[in-house]
């Protein structure tokens, strides 16, 4: 196996591992359709709040420690946690990855 395979499939295997995370998965939903490249993390807590989430500070926690750090290591995202902001990249295998899997988990669009 090639070098550059091997980091492929590493690359998807964690984009595979983010997206089997329903906060992952909704956070990314979102920045996908925001019209906004960068949006605060506060308005990213409100926009996908919902009562599974636990309310806004547990959620908030959640994104900071957790949601927004393995997004931004997949790449598709940079996370500043001083700025509290996150600007989206996406990946061009990431939504052909949500398209397929959107059947079987739902995302804030459901």
């Amino acid at each position: 196996m090639s070098q550059n395979h091997s980091s492929q499939s590493q690359q998807i295997d964690k984009l595979l591992h983010a997206l089997a995370d329903p906060h992952c998965r909704t956070t990314l939903w979102y920045l996908q359709h925001s019209a906004d490249s960068v949006v605060s993390v506060q308005d990213l807590t409100d926009e996908i709040s919902t009562d599974d989430h636990g309310g806004t500070t547990q959620l908030s926690i959640k994104l900071h420690h957790s949601t927004l750090p393995r997004l931004a290591d997949t790449g598709v995202l940079e996370y500043d946690p001083t700025d509290h902001t996150v600007r989206y990249h996406g990946h061009p295998k990431l939504e052909p990855l949500m398209n397929s899997i959107s059947e079987s988990f739902p995302t804030a669009s459901d």
